[in-house]
């Protein structure tokens, strides 16, 4: 069996492959994302029977809710990623700019993971709890 080679850090070959695979797994995190905040909630009001069960059920607000969590922190995060973004690119074209507490800001969160991997967690909370409450009421 052959062993694939481990890539090497200092290569740029290998970190434009590695943001390339980076950059998949991101669009296909926010596609789920973006898929399961339009049919979950859909698929919940779409059915009468589903909806009636949902609504009589003391939970309809709560579930909403989380779903409206779950998309409240992914627009957070995109707002929050699309302003940084700028920031670090205003500063690569303008290098004085890169000295401004705002601009060195920017350039922290477009490059901190942390902040969107405990954004996507809530989220994922958000929507996973709202699924099981819709799935405990529709089989209760």
């Amino acid at each position: 069996m052959m062993k694939t080679p481990k890539p090497n850090p200092a290569s740029s070959d290998d970190k434009d492959v590695l943001f390339g695979d980076y950059d998949e797994y991101a669009k296909i995190l926010r596609t789920w994302f973006v898929a399961y905040r339009i049919g979950g909630p859909l698929l919940l009001v779409s059915n009468h029977a589903i909806r009636t069960r949902i609504t009589t059920s003391g939970w309809c607000r709560w579930i909403a809710l989380a779903f409206l969590t779950g998309v409240g922190f992914q627009v957070l995060l995109t707002i929050a990623n699309k302003t940084a973004l700028w920031g670090c690119y205003r500063a690569a074209r303008q290098p004085r700019l890169i000295e401004r507490p705002i601009y060195r800001a920017a350039q922290w969160f477009a490059y901190t993971l942390w902040v969107d991997l405990l954004i996507d967690v809530l989220s994922l909370l958000a929507f996973s709890w709202a699924t099981y409450k819709g799935f405990e009421v529709l089989t209760s």
